[in-house]
């Protein structure tokens, strides 16, 4: 049986080293506990954001991606691939292109499934909508009720 070629990806926003040992411990035994599947690659960024893609791990995965050296991505979150949807749909558009599948381990989230893409494009629609709703509950002046208010 040929194995899947997968890499797993990790990612912490502060340079926190416990943190991103244990998200590569995590995945990297979640890959070698499957028999169909073969770790080839070890991708990470510590101290990066994730509400972009420059990232020098995830760029050398997404150029593996590219090269046909991997077809399966394992990571713990979709957090942890991005923050941001517009991002997020790009990659999945750009990693099914090169026959690429993702898995979301604490979602339980698998592009290599119809149902797992569709949940995905959810989440990440109302991931969309509230950011939108925080950002502008944030930036509304908070008032204070008037005398009239507090009376009633």
């Amino acid at each position: 049986m040929n194995k899947i070629k997968t890499a797993t990806y990790a990612r912490t926003a502060t340079k926190d080293e416990d943190c991103i040992n244990w998200q590569t411990r995590e995945m990297e035994a979640f890959v070698l506990d499957d028999p169909k599947l073969e770790l080839v690659s070890m991708f990470h960024d510590n101290g990066k954001s994730g509400r972009n893609t420059n990232r020098p791990g995830f760029k050398r995965m997404m150029d593996a991606c590219r090269a046909g050296k991997i077809k399966r991505i394992v990571t713990p979150s979709l957090s942890v691939l991005t923050r941001n949807s517009m991002d997020m749909v790009a990659i999945l558009t750009e990693v099914a292109k090169c026959g690429v599948s993702i898995l979301f381990t604490k979602q339980g989230i698998d592009t290599a499934e119809e149902s797992g893409r569709q949940l995905l494009v959810d989440c990440m629609i109302h991931a969309e909508i509230d950011a939108k709703l925080a950002a502008a509950e944030a930036k509304a002046p908070m008032e204070a009720p008037s005398a009239d208010e507090v009376a009633e």
